[in-house]
């Protein structure tokens, strides 16, 4: 199976990455190949709505950084999205791919995306557990609009993690990812 990660986070060690890590570890023992993404690290922008996707091509046309990114997301069987909280939503790299997967819909909008895809959505944040759940459950109608089954759609709450390293401390959202790495898998 392929795995696509996405590192929606600035730091390349800090706790959304870390859990990723870990589930990737997981993953890649299980006999995923795996392919990551770190989204700080590419020059791109959100759609544009020249709606070229939906009226001549099956593919965003905008040329940049991301395109590799949304082709390999078409070939991949597991998909895993990352991202620290700000200001009570994604960070705006995570925000702008997700706006870039519009052009997976058809103008009826039905899903370009093959059948059968698994979702892992990571989401750390410094507020605790009862905030911020909306952050996932805002885009999770559109991954179930873009094929992700309901139980193919797996989320991963980091609350309470402020600095880089707290979520090495927090051992149940370790096991959590250690834990969903083997259902995605099974």
């Amino acid at each position: 199976m392929k795995v696509i990660c996405l590192l929606g986070s600035p730091r390349l060690h800090g706790n959304s990455a870390t859990i990723a890590r870990l589930f990737l570890d997981t993953a890649q023992k299980i006999g995923a190949e795996i392919q990551t993404f770190v989204l700080h690290q590419l020059d791109y922008r959100g759609c544009t709505s020249c709606n070229a996707c939906k009226n001549q091509l099956d593919r965003c046309q905008v040329k940049d950084d991301l395109t590799p990114v949304l082709e390999a997301i078409y070939e991949t069987d597991v998909l895993v999205i990352t991202t620290p909280v700000y200001f009570s939503g994604p960070n705006y790299k995570v925000c702008s791919l997700l706006e870039r997967t519009y052009s997976y819909f058809t103008a009826d909008w039905s899903s370009r995306l093959p059948p059968g895809k698994k979702l892992v959505y990571i989401q750390a944040q410094s507020q605790p557990e009862n905030k911020h759940k909306d952050t996932y459950s805002r885009y999770d109608q559109h991954f179930q609009r873009l094929g992700f089954g309901d139980q193919d759609r797996y989320f991963i709450q980091a609350p309470g993690v402020d600095r880089p390293d707290d979520v090495k401390e927090r051992k149940n959202i370790l096991k959590l990812a250690e834990e969903t790495a083997r259902k995605v898998f099974a």
